[in-house]
């Protein structure tokens, strides 16, 4: 008992897991020879070595065990890795706080009681063996006393009939099987704990697998939301499209505008051909004088021209310039509308100008489009002096070479170009509304970019959440795990990461757009400026078909003022051949975002592939989560064997209570297992107190005999001693003697 109060101190003192198998005291010093108590030696050693190892001074004794022999070393190691590695000899301390301190109590008292019982059992062998040899003395005794023995005999011992062997052997079972049915529960309890920790793990493992299914249809929820992106993509590419057949249609138009100025042109000629049979030659030198003064404007307007060209250039390579420069684009866009608002202002006065057919045509250097609109006016003023010259002059003259028919075809192509311009103008319109309709898809993308962002937010703040959520959980597990879920984390960073980088793309995209838009919307502006100028030239082409009679008499000069205007055309052409390289590099710009839309698609595929890895990698998971649940399945039926075991144990147990129920024990079979074993328990002390007593008894009863053998002694010596004594004698008469002793009185003849 002393030890095993020293090996509970010495595990109190540690508080660190420790091996619960303690070896049997009483077996090894019955048997100190055997391998069964070397087996219980090794299991003191066990415990001490676990203390050791997993103490405070773990260090001290592993420098110790380092300075041994290797193959003490490797023996030591082994034993160590039995002791950390299996759960089920290893028992915390702490985890006995589960139980109830009275379960605790009451095992202590069973293995008190069991150690007091196998006392008293070895003390009565070695009493039975002291008996048995004291009770050889006496076998050498005469006939006298062999009549004394019957007479004892024949009287009514009150000693107990001593218990047979039998029954003291099973006493001695029924202990072995008590121990056994101890260890058996304690071995189902440790089985119970190891149970319920694979329960905790499992539970453990199952939240785990729940995390990640959560995470992954996170990653579902993303890539569905990438392709909705890839899904918008495609509407802006659709809508490039768009954009790109009106910039066609565009062209389209700016073709048949030209076509009309060409029909205008072979107006002007046979104009110009009608007036040059009836220009007289002093007019013609008027002409001449006049022509040069008009090509001196237009030497200067050329010189305008190419000045406003290479300013054009200038601020062509600035723009470039400045379209590098991401922070300098507020700055430019704001000079630009500064730019645009006096050029309206100036379109609003020429406008004004053209309603008050002002005298003297004012110069403007602010844009291409008003010098030439100033050129025209003036030489439409001139043409409009000398179509009333005409007219004076055609009144005044009788002849007239013009014809009926000739006037009737300039009247019937003025009708058609009347009708193509009506053609242009609902061709206009139809452009305007595609323009309204292409705003309104830029604002419903942008509500859409918006609504991303918000629920690219919403993601962020989910999976922050989660990423929280799972640096608290795999905290608890072990280093794989946290390994996997850092890695899991990092790529989910990076996708995420990506899929800024790629909102950030679309977002650079659709400003592109915008300022596409932009630049389309300037250039409807400059159409509808030249659809007003056509429509002024359309209202001088009508003047001109009310003055047409007067126009047949100046051949030579309308012929000047056709080259003129053909010089005006070419201006005109070349202006229209900057925009149609304008709306080139607009269509390799469209080709670059059809490239970075291709390397969208592209990234989106990667992605994909990524979420195919990580299912992969969750089937995996899943995998190790089936056979988790077939070891512990396996587990489940070792638990279920061991109860059937434990089940018969409690069988043979209720058996033996039934043959102590029969052999007159107190015992109801239906108590249960802490009763029985209670029960069972006062059977035995019952059974020793009365193995005591009969042991008692026997010892009264021995003592007795050897009392009345020792009065046997002493009354034979007197016998012996008397009739030594009459033998002596003189006298040879018989005489009567009366010896008095405890065995009666002997007569003898005198």
């Amino acid at each position: 008992m002393a030890h095993h109060m020293t090996i509970r101190l010495l595990l109190a003192e540690f508080g660190h897991p420790t091996k619960l198998v303690i070896g049997d005291e009483l077996f090894m010093k019955k048997h100190p020879g055997s391998d069964v108590s070397g087996e219980e030696l090794n299991k003191f050693v066990l415990l001490l070595l676990g203390c050791a190892v997993q103490g405070d001074k773990k260090k001290t004794f592993v420098s110790r065990i380092t300075k041994l022999e290797k193959r003490l070393q490797q023996g030591i190691a082994k034993e160590i890795q039995k002791i950390t590695e299996t759960s089920s000899v290893v028992l915390s301390i702490d985890s006995l706080a589960r139980y109830d301190s009275t379960v605790v109590d009451h095992i202590e008292q069973l293995m008190e009681q069991r150690d007091a019982y196998a006392q008293t059992l070895f003390q009565m062998a070695d009493t039975e063996s002291d008996g048995g040899g004291s009770s050889t003395e006496s076998s050498s005794v005469n006939g006298e006393i062999e009549l004394t023995q019957r007479r004892i005999e024949k009287r009514p011992s009150r000693r107990t009939p001593s218990p047979p062997f039998l029954d003291r052997h099973s006493t001695v079972e029924l202990s072995a099987k008590n121990a056994e049915l101890r260890k058996l529960r304690k071995e189902t309890e440790d089985k119970d704990d190891r149970i319920n920790e694979l329960s905790d793990e499992l539970e453990a493992v199952e939240t785990e697998v729940r995390k990640l299914k959560d995470e992954r249809i996170e990653l579902i929820k993303d890539a569905r939301a990438a392709k909705d992106l890839r899904d918008e993509l495609d509407c802006v590419q659709q809508k490039l499209d768009r954009l790109e057949k009106l910039e066609r249609e565009n062209s389209h138009l700016h073709e048949k505008l030209a076509k009309l100025e060409y029909v205008q042109s072979q107006l002007e000629h046979q104009r110009a051909d009608n007036a040059t049979l009836e220009m007289s030659i002093e007019q013609l030198e008027n002409e001449l004088e006049f022509l040069r003064q008009e090509k001196k404007n237009q030497n200067e307007t050329q010189t305008r021209l190419t000045e406003a060209q290479q300013s054009i250039r200038g601020l062509q390579t600035d723009i470039g310039l400045k379209n590098t420069k991401i922070e300098e684009l507020l700055v430019e866009q704001s000079r630009l509308e500064n730019e645009l608002m006096l050029v309206n202002t100036k379109m609003l006065e020429m406008e004004r100008r053209m309603d008050c057919s002002s005298n003297a045509p004012q110069e403007s250097f602010g844009s291409l489009a008003d010098e030439m609109a100033d050129s025209e006016k003036s030489e439409m003023m001139q043409l409009r002096l000398e179509n009333r010259k005409l007219r004076s002059h055609l009144e005044s003259t009788e002849n007239s070479t013009v014809s009926s028919a000739e006037l009737e075809q300039l009247k019937s192509e003025m009708e058609q170009r009347e009708r193509v311009f009506a053609e242009t103008r609902a061709e206009n319109e139809l452009m305007q509304r595609q323009l309204h309709t292409a705003e309104s898809t830029v604002t419903q993308l942008n509500q859409e970019i918006l609504q991303a962002t918000t629920e690219r937010e919403k993601l962020r703040a989910e999976r922050d959440e989660s990423v929280m959520s799972l640096i608290d959980a795999r905290k608890k597990f072990a280093q794989f795990q946290t390994e996997f879920g850092r890695k899991f984390e990092q790529e989910a960073q990076t996708k995420v990461m990506e899929i800024e980088a790629e909102l950030q793309e679309l977002r650079r995209k659709l400003s592109c757009v915008t300022e596409e838009r932009k630049q389309t919307e300037k250039q409807l502006q400059r159409v509808c400026e030249e659809q007003k100028s056509l429509r002024v030239t359309v209202d001088e082409l009508r003047e001109e078909k009310e003055n047409a009679e007067t126009l047949s008499a100046n051949n030579e000069r309308a012929r000047r003022n056709a080259e003129a205007e053909r010089n005006s055309l070419k201006a005109r052409l070349e202006a229209l051949d900057a925009e149609c390289e304008e709306l080139r590099e607009r269509a390799r710009c469209a080709e670059d975002a059809s490239r970075r839309l291709a390397a969208c698609e592209r990234r989106l595929a990667e992605q994909q592939t990524r979420i195919g890895d990580l299912e992969a990698e969750n089937r995996t998971l899943q995998q190790q989560m089936e056979l988790e649940s077939q070891k512990t399945q396996r587990l489940r039926e070792d638990l279920v064997t061991e109860k059937s075991k434990g089940a018969e144990l409690v069988g043979r147990l209720r058996s033996v209570c039934a043959a102590i129920a029969l052999n007159g024990g107190k015992i109801d079979v239906e108590m249960d297992d802490h009763q029985l074993i209670d029960s069972i328990d006062n059977v035995i002390m019952g059974a020793l107190n009365a193995a005591k007593r009969e042991a008692d008894a026997l010892r009264l009863q021995q003592h007795t005999q050897i009392a009345e053998l020792n009065d046997l002694k002493s009354d034979i010596e007197k016998l012996r001693f008397h009739l030594a004594w009459f033998h002596a004698l003189p006298h040879p008469k018989a005489r009567v003697l009366s010896v008095p002793g405890k065995c009666g009185s002997v007569a003898y003849p005198k």
